[in-house]
């Protein structure tokens, strides 16, 4: 896997688990088994988890519940700094 690739994976995989987390959502994410080259970050299993978040989001929103995304912005910052800082120094 690309090291860019991978830490952007990374990055969306625990954005992912941080969604689940706020709106007590059991979805245990594991580690990304890409293996078709290079990775770009994303992946059809990537996707496919976030398709499935998606989808119990707006159930939940639909049953008028409140959709939590509180720190997302700051978790994603944070995130794309060290993948700037890592990338600066490779």
């Amino acid at each position: 896997m690309g090291q860019t690739g991978q830490t952007k994976c990374a990055i969306l995989r625990e954005i992912r688990r941080k969604v689940c987390e706020l709106n007590g959502i059991d979805l245990t994410e594991r580690d990304c088994m890409y293996s078709g080259g290079d990775c770009t970050g994303t992946c059809p299993f990537c996707d496919s988890r976030l398709e499935r978040i998606n989808a119990l989001l707006e159930e939940k929103r639909l049953r008028g519940e409140t959709v939590h995304y509180e720190g997302l912005i700051e978790l994603y910052k944070e995130k794309m700094l060290c993948l700037e800082q890592s990338s600066e120094t490779s």
